[in-house]
């Protein structure tokens, strides 16, 4: 398994470790609405976090990075597909970190991805995607 050490506060460090498992790095709604309803929803819960829409069309949303630590930054992405029953969301995100040199060694500057297993603010990154989850739940009885 790859690891990777970043700096996530000025105490101490943390690993991005690659996901136990693919399901662990996505959330997978599905909605009983309309894509184009499903894809507003996604945009206002993005929003509702306090994310900046960076990029969004009728099947995706992607926010505009955001710190999570220094040189740490968070992407989140919605996925909006149709389904049978309406709508299929997906939700993940990437943990990008720009910090040129950890530990005496260097790295290039690369994405992975956000998971459930991450603790601390890595882990307070995937709650954000967990309370968007939430929300879209809560609102998916229709327009």
């Amino acid at each position: 398994m790859r690891r990777f050490w970043i700096p996530v506060a000025l105490a101490g460090c943390a690993t991005i470790t690659r996901p136990p498992s693919p399901e662990a790095a996505q959330i997978e709604l599905r909605l009983a609405l309309p894509t184009d309803t499903a894809h507003h929803r996604v945009t206002a819960a993005f929003l509702d976090e306090g994310l900046t829409i960076g990029a969004s069309q009728a099947t995706f949303v992607v926010s505009v990075p955001v710190t999570v630590a220094p040189s740490v930054f968070a992407t989140y992405r919605a996925s909006v597909v149709a389904c049978a029953a309406g709508s299929w969301v997906v939700l993940s995100g990437t943990i990008r970190n720009d910090q040129a040199a950890m530990g005496g060694m260097r790295r290039q500057p690369g994405d992975e991805p956000l998971h459930s297993a991450m603790t601390g603010v890595l882990g307070e990154a995937w709650q954000r995607l967990e309370r968007i989850a939430d929300q879209l739940r809560e609102n998916a009885r229709g327009p």
